[in-house]
């Protein structure tokens, strides 16, 4: 918030990256504005959970999620004796990496790495997502932990479960309720 007509920000960071909006309020004549967008140049900044889940035996993914002002020039991921980049684009068959730009993530690039049948070794491993561009690096240490795979069979069955016996407790409840009050009534005659 400024009352001049220039707004200096000190020790600029990407956090200020957005839309500003100067407005002139001059009394009897009028209100005027205009909006600037401030881009803040820097190396990528990366975000995403530094723990993540997989099933064992199914599909899993390590997502990778990169802010960067200009864009990422390579996006590189390491693990084990793993390493993946765009330009050369090999891996082993269990595992792929897709890159794609999300529409609600403000222009960023969100990069998995999927693991197709994840087995004990993966969890073992740290997984290792590193951008760069012309202003540097940025990096992010990820690892996998086991979800329990917890059947849906079994929530749906106990569910079921649960709904007939309270509505068998409900009626049994209604009777005894209904009986009393018979009785109260046949007493009372």
């Amino acid at each position: 918030l400024s009352n001049s007509n220039q707004l200096y920000l000190k020790s600029v960071t990407q956090a200020d990256a957005g839309q500003y909006v100067c407005k002139a309020i001059v009394p009897r004549i009028g209100v005027g504005e205009t909006e600037v967008t401030l881009t803040v140049n820097g190396p990528p900044i990366i975000s995403s959970e530094p723990v993540q889940y997989a099933v064992r035996g199914e599909r899993g993914g390590v997502k990778c999620y990169i802010a960067s002002t200009p864009p990422p020039d390579k996006i590189v991921w390491a693990w084990k004796e793993n390493v993946w980049e765009k330009e050369k684009g090999t891996l082993l068959e269990r595992y792929t990496v897709e890159q794609s730009k999300p529409a609600a993530e403000g222009g960023g690039v969100l990069s998995t790495l999927t693991i197709n049948n994840v087995m004990e070794s993966d969890f073992l491993s740290t997984y290792n997502c590193t951008a760069w561009n012309s202003f540097g690096p940025g990096t992010m240490i990820i690892t996998l932990e086991e979800n329990e795979e917890f059947p849906v069979g079994i929530v749906a069955g106990s569910t079921v479960c649960s709904t007939i016996v309270l509505l068998i407790f409900l009626l049994i409840l209604i009777l005894v309720f209904y009986r009393q009050r018979k009785g109260s009534e046949s007493s009372s005659l």
